[in-house]
């Protein structure tokens, strides 16, 4: 599976809340700390995220 798929399908099962450990399952990582590289781009991009009920 080339690299950006495997990032894009990474982060968005990430985005939609799946579990840490089985996302290093799926992708076949050894070690949990190159899963977790995933959540740190997820965990950035939803701090970016505005809540419009913020501007009430």
């Amino acid at each position: 599976m080339p690299y950006m798929l495997r990032h894009s399908y990474a982060t968005h099962q990430l985005q939609k809340g799946m579990n840490l450990k089985i996302l290093q399952e799926l992708l076949g990582h050894l070690n949990i700390k190159t899963t977790e590289r995933y959540n740190h781009i997820t965990y950035i991009s939803n701090a970016t995220i505005s809540n419009p009920l913020d501007q009430l």
